[in-house]
């Protein structure tokens, strides 16, 4: 283990890429419950409501083993067959006065009992609870998109937004098939999982039916959903062909959930996608997509001609124009060619993006983040839009050059570890970016971050949350703000040692060295670069009160992150060790208390390991510190440098004005001017969204 951080995540700014040649969502992480008791929460909810009807069956009192009906669950409606209100074609239901606890007596068919019988059988198990009208379960597919097309034979993840069902929840489906009834938690919510079934089908207008008993990929979906979405891995891809992808979504014991009324949308969802031997639509997926789009267009991979596109994020330390706008130069050969990537909102570092001859873009928003919380040295915070645009600045100095810029340079980086040499022609990208640079606001962060978010969707890749940080970390080697600018939230993470095969600074876009523009930086640079080892970083989430806001008072001078660290001795004793330490532990847990504790927080956020040493770098920081406190500033929780500074961050639950209006008056009579923000944490962390 190299490096220890732990990270918040604030609304301040964020980066946004839109794309058109695919669409991608957010990708979800994986994880989660691996099955385990599907009646959790409420399994003896009815016990004890009726014991006499128990008692006199034989069952002891408890209704599970009871051979006797319990009058309370008597079901008068199951006497009618329901032809008294007739309509048109409507078969009258079969009836029972005892709840049809004997219907399979009836049948002649062999019972369940558990088992998967494929000669048919009958279940004599109830249905359970049934959910209501707003719990009913509901699913869309992330990935693959409808008409999409993937590459043969290569990994893929199968992503799905889902509500309404506590997933990851499966019984043993050998010995418990259909083996009791559905239920649901204590919110009403069906306890449950899904499936995923592929089939493979001659042509996408088909209209013979498929056979349900053949599939090319099936998986039931054994872990709970992450932030509302399921993902499974297809490891060894699929064969060229055209397939449709359906999801089963089912209580625990499998069967198809249940709900409360018949006339419903539907429960479940189904796609149609193309797989082709080198990831281009043919004619069949163009067709399916109705306008003939060429396959650059779709794919966004390597291009015939023209060197791709261009960035407008700055290449040295890595935002976009400085707080303004600025539009990259035509990407590669192109002619005819309007597409636009770009970064949107107001208050975020935003890259949009798009090809001429596709309709689709895609928007990719990455918060900025602020390190050095209290006393946990590279303590990172991302934050959202703040309530007003920071003035534009500094557009004139960011390179259009796509080898020389931090985003493009990590969107190729990632493309060529998957053998996709360039970015596509007829490319252009625009930023608007408000995280400002030499801040200590994670500004480098943020487009190492749209890097690789880029071009993950560029190449197609659907990499996930957790190889996207790999990709991130072999660019950025401080876990701190590129972790928490992807995962949102306050996030303590830490980062492998990497071996020198894995660090070769002239393949990979080392961030901390591109503002030197080294001479080899080209269309030759990089091209077969190392690709990243597996799990480099890792990272976990702490709670956040939800009262808690951050008052970001942001000096009008550049600090680099460089320069700030040279001020920083190479050892420090165990005393100041220790005394960090010590409030790092109990700030990461105060901090997600409610109601907060400002004399805990103030105490707990002190530091000595890294502010003391940069008070001289930063004219009126011992000032503001020493001044402005709980006591003299009721709401006030704590303060401290942001990053290497020189903003300075305030965690507040109120006066709000006044702790930035009494900073500003101490940072000018030291004769810096400042400007001031009201952040809120944020928890989704970077985000990736098709557009119209």
């Amino acid at each position: 283990m190299q490096l220890s951080f732990i990270t918040l995540a604030l609304a301040f700014s964020a980066l946004s890429v839109s794309a058109a040649p695919h669409s991608l969502a957010e990708r979800a992480g994986k994880g989660g419950n691996k099955g385990g008791n599907a009646n959790k929460g409420n399994a003896n909810n009815d016990k004890g409501n009726n014991d006499a009807g128990a008692k006199a069956g034989g069952g002891g009192g408890d209704l599970q083993t009871s051979l006797t009906l319990d009058p309370s669950v008597l079901a008068k409606g199951f006497e009618s067959d329901g032809q008294a209100q007739q309509e048109a074609g409507q078969v009258p239901s079969l009836t029972s006065s005892n709840n049809f606890i004997n219907f399979c007596a009836t049948t002649k068919k062999p019972i369940t009992n558990g088992q998967q019988i494929k000669g048919g059988s009958c279940n004599p198990a109830p249905m359970g609870v049934i959910a209501a009208t707003d719990k009913m379960p509901s699913s869309k597919f992330v990935f693959p998109k409808n008409t999409q097309t993937i590459k043969a034979n290569q990994q893929f993840d199968v992503q799905m937004a889902i509500q309404n069902i506590v997933t990851g929840n499966f019984v043993n489906p050998n010995t418990n098939y259909y083996a009791a009834p559905q239920h649901t938690d204590d919110s009403g919510t069906i306890i449950g999982h899904t499936h995923f079934v592929i089939e493979k089908l001659d042509a996408i207008d088909q209209t013979k039916p498929t056979n349900p008993g053949t599939f090319a990929f099936f998986k039931g979906v054994n872990t709970a959903a992450k932030d509302g979405v399921l993902s499974v891995s297809v490891d060894k891809g699929l064969p060229a062909g055209i397939y449709r992808l359906a999801s089963i979504n089912a209580a625990a014991n499998h069967q198809p959930v249940l709900v409360a009324i018949a006339q419903h949308g539907s429960l479940d969802d189904m796609v149609y996608f193309f797989v082709t031997e080198d990831g281009q639509p043919d004619a069949a997926a163009a067709g399916a997509q109705g306008n003939g789009t060429a396959a650059a267009d779709v794919k966004g991979g390597a291009a015939a001609d023209g060197q791709g596109g261009a960035a407008a994020a700055k290449g040295g330390d890595g935002a976009g124009a400085k707080g303004g706008q600025a539009q990259a130069a035509k990407g590669g050969n192109a002619q005819g060619g309007k597409g636009v990537y770009w970064l949107s909102g107001s208050g975020y570092y935003t890259v949009r993006t798009a090809m001429s001859t596709a309709p689709r873009s895609f928007t990719i928003r990455v918060p900025a983040t602020s390190a050095n919380i209290g006393p946990g040295f590279d303590v990172a915070t991302p934050m959202s839009r703040p309530p007003s645009p920071t003035p534009a600045r500094g557009a004139d100095e960011v390179p259009l050059d796509p080898y020389k810029n931090l985003t493009t340079r990590v969107a190729l980086y990632v493309l060529r570890c998957h053998d996709i040499p360039l970015l596509p022609s007829h490319l252009s990208i625009h930023v608007n970016n408000e995280i400002p640079f030499g801040r200590g606001l994670g500004s480098s962060g943020a487009a190492v971050i749209a890097g690789v978010l880029l071009g993950s969707a560029l190449g197609n890749l659907n990499l996930p949350r957790e190889r996207m940080l790999d990709y991130a970390l072999m660019v950025e080697r401080h876990p701190d703000n590129v972790t928490a600018a992807l995962v949102g939230g306050f996030v303590g993470s830490y980062l492998r040692e990497l071996d020198a095969a894995a660090t070769q600074a002239a393949s990979v876009p080392l961030s901390e060295v591109l503002p030197e523009y080294p001479p080899d930086a080209g269309p030759e640079w990089g091209t077969n670069p190392p690709k990243p080892p597996m799990g480099i970083g890792h990272y976990v989430r702490f709670g956040w009160a939800p009262a808690i806001r951050a008052v970001a008072i942001i000096p009008q001078f550049e600090l680099s992150t460089a320069k700030a660290r040279e001020v920083l001795p190479e050892s420090y004793s165990r005393k100041d060790l220790v005394f960090n330490l010590q409030r790092l532990a109990v700030l990461t847990t105060a901090l997600a208390q409610s109601p907060p504790d400002p004399e805990l927080i103030y105490e707990a956020m002190k530091d000595r390991v890294h502010q003391p040493y940069r008070r001289g770098l930063i004219p009126g920081l011992p000032e503001v510190t020493s001044s402005i406190t709980p006591k003299s500033h009721p709401g006030l929780l704590g303060i401290c440098l942001s990053g290497a500074g020189p903003t300075i961050l305030a965690l507040a639950v109120s006066g709000f004005d006044a702790i930035a209006e009494d900073a500003r008056k101490i940072f000018k009579e030291k004769g810096v001017e400042v400007i001031w923000k009201l952040l809120d944490v944020v928890s989704e962390g970077s985000l990736i969204k098709e557009e119209d």
